[in-house]
């Protein structure tokens, strides 16, 4: 697990220095940034690493056993929640936990300053996650519905079918 102070100061340096964030290490390094305790709200966090988690065991899986499926976080996540998720937002291959090794341009030249703390207050605003909840309520209401429908009529391969057909579209953007 990275050291706070290494991740503002990654994500400030990434912000400020015109990283482009088409870069998906970049992306995945400011998304873990952007969504700590600290700049994002409880409750939307937890519902995006839910949907998260759930979306996951449908794209992991080739046969889904509809009456298992459910929309929560794994029971043991690789590496902290905030790169579990901004792992699969931004859309990065690596492995967990990431190598937060400086590359580029983040790594200072001279000697590094002593930290300050709070002086990261003025350069990371709150993080807007829009939508997870809503997006994870309709899909826990989709499961319930095909869970009834395979205790009525029997068919878990074609729910589970139906269950992997969900299209969600996930962005980060940057301001």
């Amino acid at each position: 697990m990275v050291e706070r102070n290494e991740l503002k100061y990654q994500y400030i340096k990434l912000m400020k220095g015109g990283h482009s964030l088409r870069d998906i290490r970049a992306m995945m390094r400011s998304v873990t940034a952007g969504i700590d305790d600290e700049y994002v709200d409880k409750k939307e966090k937890q519902s995006l690493s839910h949907l998260v988690g759930g979306l996951q065991y449908l794209t992991r899986r080739n046969a889904i056993d509809v009456m298992k499926l459910k929309f929560s976080e794994p029971r043991s996540l690789p590496s902290s929640r905030e790169e579990y998720v901004s792992n699969y937002v931004s859309g990065y291959n690596g492995s967990l936990p990431h190598n937060w090794k400086r590359y580029g341009s983040l790594i200072r030249k001279g000697r590094p300053n002593p930290p300050r703390p709070g002086t990261s207050k003025r350069h990371i605003g709150r993080s807007k996650i829009i939508g997870a909840s809503k997006v994870l309520r309709d899909a826990r209401q989709l499961t319930a519905t095909l869970q009834n429908m395979v205790r009525k009529y029997g068919n878990k391969k074609k729910a589970g079918q139906l269950a992997k057909q969900m299209n969600i579209v996930t962005s980060v953007i940057p301001k």
